[in-house]
């Protein structure tokens, strides 16, 4: 709700299959994000638009192990 109130058209993100298909994410043919295995990236549109190309998550969200 809060990603659709920002005008977001829909979100992506990596998780386990068998949750996060319950909700309609789905795997997108080119649609990646470079060093995730493809059965573990997602996305969902809410307005039937999906977007192809190579996705980037923040910094923030990369874990580095140090």
């Amino acid at each position: 709700a809060h990603l659709k109130a920002l005008g977001a058209r829909g979100c992506c993100l990596v998780g386990h299959p068998g949750y996060y298909t319950r909700f309609g994410f789905h795997n997108v043919q080119g649609l990646v994000c470079e060093g995730v295995p493809d059965e573990v990236f997602f996305a969902l549109s809410w307005d039937g638009y999906m977007p192809k190309g190579t996705v980037a998550f923040h910094p923030a969200f990369m874990a580095t192990g140090e």
